[in-house]
């Protein structure tokens, strides 16, 4: 596998699935095989964006936390996922929850979950995304 070229497919998938507002399947391969790009929903924001899921819900709930503070959330929505597909070509893994059927990637301080499921399938997807928050040291 190409990193650099998979990287390119995911960013020009992630840029299709956004205009079209639709899923685009074995969008990009990682070293767990194909990726999924599902748009989803963004959930409710009265609500913390539940029902929410995919790439519409992370934009959402990364724009409406950057929106409340730039400095903890210094991306929006779109460029934190832009950069998660670099964290998941090139990222590594930092937990695997079988009980979930999911893959935690890091890469920078960024973290990408990656489900091994959708509604029973074996699908690699896009659950969920966030700049890690580093703890300050005990005072």
């Amino acid at each position: 596998m190409n990193k650099k070229i998979e990287k390119q497919k995911a960013i020009n998938a992630l840029k299709r699935v956004i205009k079209t507002k639709t899923d685009e399947e074995n969008a990009f391969f990682c070293s767990f095989g194909p990726v999924c790009l599902k748009y989803g929903e963004p959930g409710d924001p009265e609500k913390n964006f539940r029902k929410g899921y995919g790439i519409s819900h992370i934009i959402a709930k990364r724009d409406y936390e950057h929106a409340m503070d730039k400095k903890a959330f210094p991306e929006t929505g779109l460029q934190l996922v832009k950069k998660l597909m670099d964290v998941i070509v090139y990222g590594k893994v930092a937990k695997i929850v079988p009980s979930k059927q999911c893959i935690h990637l890091q890469k920078d301080g960024l973290e990408a979950v990656i489900s091994q499921n959708w509604h029973g399938d074996k699908v690699n997807w896009l659950l969920t995304g966030w700049r890690q928050v580093l703890k300050k040291p005990p005072v």
